[in-house]
């Protein structure tokens, strides 16, 4: 019994030891200063939640995809609904600009229901899987998740 209790904590040792080794390193490809705009090239699925205190106050959401080249350009639709209000069949062109730290921003313009011009800032995860974004401009209160579809 001494024997296993010794392979067990030799084996938890190790593993702990490697992980120490293996998750910098795998982290370490957006903290040396490697993204650009190619980092961001593939259609994401995406919810945006929140509200707004401008004009037209109350909550609003969104469900949709969107397509980066990474050449910086963007192209997407989505379904809202502003204050309860459901609006199909937007549309949205842009552009968009990824740091080296693999934060970034971006300018969407809407053809449809919330016609308008957004920008939002946005971080890059999980080698490019997935995208945290928030809402920049004054009056909105949003937050949207992109995740790459396969």
């Amino acid at each position: 019994m001494k024997r296993i209790v010794n392979v067990l904590g030799t084996v938890i040792v190790f593993g702990a030891f490697f992980g120490l080794l293996v998750v910098p390193n795998a982290l370490a490809q957006y903290s040396r200063g490697n993204c650009n705009n190619s980092n961001l090239q593939n259609t994401f699925g995406f919810t945006l939640t929140g509200s707004r205190t401008d004009s037209n106050p109350g909550p609003r959401a969104a469900v949709g995809q969107l397509t980066a080249d990474g050449n910086g350009n963007l192209t997407g639709s989505e379904t809202q609904s502003n204050n309860g209000t459901i609006v199909t069949g937007a549309t949205e062109a842009g552009t968009y600009t990824v740091n080296s730290d693999c934060s970034g921003s971006a300018t969407l313009t809407l053809n449809k229901g919330d016609t308008a011009t957004r920008h939002f800032n946005f971080q890059i995860l999980h080698n490019s899987e997935e995208v945290f974004a928030i809402v920049t401009d004054t009056g909105r209160i949003e937050t949207i998740d992109f995740k790459q579809q396969n």
